[in-house]
């Protein structure tokens, strides 16, 4: 039987998000709400076990790209 180790990594990764709000510093609160203590899932290992990882954001880590007008229903 061969013996196997765990790794454990630190990896910087890269996402785009798009929220609905009434201003850009009431989207960004939503985002570190909604992202705060949370998990990704990220698909799973080539066993069937999950890809789970813990998610933050880093000080000043949310920078607006874009802004456009949404017509209320």
């Amino acid at each position: 039987m061969s013996k196997t180790k765990t790794f454990t990594f630190d990896v910087e990764l890269y996402t785009t998000l798009s929220v609905q709000a009434e201003s850009a510093e009431d989207a960004e609160r939503q985002i570190e709400k909604a992202l705060h203590g949370s998990d990704a899932n990220f698909g799973s290992w080539k066993n069937g076990d999950p890809i789970v990882s813990e998610v933050g954001i880093y000080d000043d880590g949310i920078t607006l790209s874009s802004e456009e007008d949404v017509e209320d229903a």
